[in-house]
């Protein structure tokens, strides 16, 4: 049996022109639980900020619009208790990793006011830097749908 999951027909859609359009399986992804070594592991400084997760802008070239939808309703139900993974991005407001809870926060209020913690350095040296970090993966499209099948969720 073949555990590849064909994800031709499945919906995954393209940011628009704010995106650095970073392909997605190259994109380092850090764990919550690690989320503070990454950071203080820079040798720049950072700062938590509190921002409209609208102004944020997306680094990755695409996104898995079921995953966006599953995490808007979320954000739905809890709207008055959010609890979000931290988010981290960059001097000039790009997003290193969370692209899923970005869209899902954005569709249910761009005006959504979080706390990012932003590194002091753009993203062009930011993703160099999350990649060559010990904990960072990476993870694909495929890998993602197997996930959340695994999870239950009908995709």
């Amino acid at each position: 049996m073949n555990n590849v999951i064909d994800i031709k027909d499945k919906d995954i859609r393209k940011f628009g022109g704010r995106s650095l359009g970073i392909p997605r399986e190259i994109m380092p992804q850090i764990a919550t639980k690690h989320i503070m070594d990454f950071v203080q592991s820079l040798p720049v400084s950072s700062e938590r900020v509190i921002m409209h997760v609208g102004d944020i802008k997306p680094t990755q070239d695409s996104y898995m619009m079921e995953k966006v939808l599953q995490k808007q309703e979320y954000f739905e139900e809890h709207i008055n208790n959010l609890k979000v993974k931290t988010l981290i991005i960059s001097s000039d407001n790009y997003l290193l990793d969370g692209h899923h809870n970005y869209l899902g926060l954005c569709r249910v209020n761009p005006d959504i006011i979080v706390s990012v913690i932003r590194v002091n350095i753009p993203m062009t040296e930011l993703l160099i830097r999350a990649t060559l970090y010990k904990n960072a993966t990476t993870q694909s499209y495929e890998e993602s749908y197997e996930m959340l099948r695994k999870e239950g969720i009908k995709v």
